[in-house]
């Protein structure tokens, strides 16, 4: 017996429709369906058995969607979604799904007249469900990395406006954009084995797994102990340094502090720890990390080691 795997992906599509009534809405979201189905069949990006089910249409002429597929073991689903959303972000797709929407109205004598001069302008990119994220991108955080496709990029880099910009199908093309300094880039995805220390909130101390064995949920990683304390359980530092089996906080070179894209917040470290490419980002105060990289109205930045 096969088994598969249930991938959703969802999204928009903005048009210059507005104030369709509630039966206009569901003899629109037909044609929809039909549209962007057949559009994506079409370009070879929309897998055998996917449906599409439009969900809303607003006043707005906004067209909300889903994808559901039923992938089977060893499809690359990332590539899959990636590949949709690439698509939808064509203007030729877009221009694909307009005329096709409009040729169906027609030939179905409907009479919402709006369509026979339907225009999608745009597509907003949403959610996927049961696919990892896996795309490579620049990342400033990790010691010692550079490109990695670890699906933890800060939500910014996810934006379609961004997503030219920081997020890459291959290794190699995100070191070309972002590390051509870095003759080390392409093969360093990090040591699985290597431990890194995360905190226990629960207790207020620090303890250490290998790579391999962290949970999704522990993002917050380091490479000492000392850096771990400090960050997390500054205002009981000397506690977290005596976590039992950890062997106690030692510091070595200067203290800096540096950008946490993923929660728009500064974090310390210790500035021996640092790669070549974190070097730039380094700062030797909290507030000035803060100003540099999060100085917007209701950042919560300067509260980061409180």
């Amino acid at each position: 017996e096969s088994t598969v795997a249930k991938v959703t992906s969802d999204g928009q599509l903005t048009t210059n429709l507005s104030g369709l009534t509630p039966a206009e809405v569901t003899e629109a979201s037909e044609y929809f369906e039909d549209a962007i189905a057949a559009s994506l069949q079409a370009e070879g990006a929309l897998p055998a058995g996917a449906f599409v089910a439009v969900t809303d249409i607003d006043s707005n002429g906004v067209v909300s969607y889903i994808i559901t597929m039923y992938l089977p073991p060893g499809a690359d689903n990332a590539v899959i979604v990636s590949g949709i959303n690439s698509k939808l972000s064509s203007a030729s797709t877009l221009a694909a799904i307009s005329s096709a929407v409009a040729s169906d109205a027609s030939s179905s004598s409907s009479t919402i007249t709006d369509l026979s001069s339907l225009d999608v302008t745009g597509f907003i990119r949403g959610e996927s469900r049961g696919v990892s994220f896996k795309e490579w991108y620049p990342n400033w955080v990790a010691s010692g990395s550079y490109c990695t496709n670890d699906g933890n990029q800060p939500p910014f880099m996810r934006e379609s406006v961004n997503q030219g910009e920081y997020l890459f199908s291959t290794q190699k093309e995100c070191c070309e954009q972002w590390y051509t300094y870095a003759k080390d880039c392409e093969g360093s995805s990090g040591d699985p084995n290597e431990d890194k220390y995360f905190p226990l909130f629960s207790s207020g101390e620090c303890s250490k797994k290998q790579v391999k064995h962290l949970e999704a949920y522990e993002q917050d990683r380091y490479d000492t102990l000392e850096e771990c304390c400090s960050d997390r359980f500054s205002y009981s530092k000397e506690k977290c340094c005596d976590s039992p089996g950890m062997g106690g906080c030692t510091t070595s070179g200067e203290v800096v502090y540096l950008p946490d894209w993923r929660n728009n917040q500064c974090v310390v470290r210790s500035s021996d720890s640092l790669g070549t490419h974190e070097e730039e980002y380094a700062n030797s105060s909290l507030s000035s990390c803060c100003s540099r990289f999060f100085d917007w109205p209701g950042s919560n930045c300067l509260e980061s080691l409180s």
